[in-house]
């Protein structure tokens, strides 16, 4: 029972020590996480936005529907928030 206890008391701070340790490493993963999602948002934003301009330069009837003003303003237009 003695040896039982004493154990115990040296084992007290392990899991603190272990959380200290892992911590920044988990931070760090959940930070590339997080970059690397935005990095494919943008990419998604960017390739709507080709697409969109090469529709609207593909049609020949684009023009005459007026929906932009030129290919730039179409491509544009799917990226409002870039």
């Amino acid at each position: 029972m003695l040896n039982r206890r004493r154990a115990n008391c040296e084992r007290r701070g392990a899991a603190a020590v272990e959380l200290a340790l892992l911590l920044p490493l988990l931070a760090v993963l959940f930070g590339m996480g997080v970059d690397f999602a935005r990095v494919f948002y943008f990419s998604q934003i960017v390739e709507n936005g080709a697409r969109n301009g090469a529709l609207y330069a593909s049609d020949p009837k684009a023009a005459a529907n007026n929906l932009y003003a030129n290919v730039q303003a179409a491509a544009l237009a799917d990226a409002a928030n870039l």
